[in-house]
């Protein structure tokens, strides 16, 4: 009886031995597991560097001086209310840097928002008559009223002079042209949402503030890195 007593009593400790060692072992796994996951959220709200961004500039619509030494580039719904509220920022900078930096406004149309890329070819059609500015404004304060009445009505109030013209521009091909352009950049760069900006090629992973934003223009103006991490330039 002895005998058998001691060996269960071996057996016992290897099973909680081996049960410990389990357990050690997954709560390592899930440590490790945390971690990375931490870093790689960490990685990804960090700005990251695009190389290629001067070619954005046939893509998009300018703004502002064309020898800036600062662009800001939006990828830009015209019916998402984050890109709404954003604008406001875009104009403060606007008027505290009118030569210092330029825009390139971007299509970036969401599925999920029905009249986004009939806003965006308004937006286009508006920018052929020298209106894009006010047009964009518009849509933007007008987001509320998109589908209950015509783009027309939108143009009239932008100041678009040849209505006519714009409502053919709205049923061409043409006026869809550098939106497909856009949504296909996008998609290059892996932007998932709007609004995206680009300080002199540096993509945020969410919109800057406007503390930010004045701190990324105030370090391109001083030649220094828009940011201190990332890729370099």
């Amino acid at each position: 009886m002895v005998a058998v007593s001691e060996t269960f009593d071996r057996v016992t400790t290897v099973v909680l031995v081996a049960c410990s060692l389990c357990v050690t072992g997954l709560a390592v796994h899930r440590e490790l597991a945390a971690n990375a996951r931490s870093a790689s959220a960490e990685a990804a709200s960090k700005p990251r560097y695009i190389p290629a961004w001067r070619g954005f500039d046939s893509i998009g619509i300018h703004s502002g001086p064309t020898r800036a030494p600062v662009q800001i580039i939006e990828f830009v719904d015209y019916q998402c209310p984050a890109c709404r509220g954003y604008d406001g920022v875009l104009n403060t900078v606007a008027q505290r840097h009118p030569r210092d930096v330029s825009w390139l406004f971007i299509h970036s149309p969401l599925s999920i928002h029905p009249f986004a890329q009939q806003a965006a070819r308004a937006v286009e059609c508006a920018d052929a008559q020298s209106r894009f500015s006010t047009m964009r404004e518009l849509v933007f304060a007008r987001q509320d009223s998109f589908g209950l009445k015509p783009w027309s009505a939108y143009a009239r109030q932008a100041g678009v002079v040849d209505s006519a013209g714009f409502t053919r521009c709205l049923s061409d091909s043409s006026s869809a042209r550098r939106i497909q352009q856009g949504l296909r950049l996008a998609e290059q760069v892996n932007i998932t949402g709007t609004p995206t900006i680009l300080v002199n090629g540096w993509m945020f992973a969410n919109p800057p503030t406007l503390a930010d934003l004045e701190g990324a223009i105030d370090h391109a103006l001083a030649g220094k890195p828009v940011v201190s991490t990332g890729a370099s330039q």
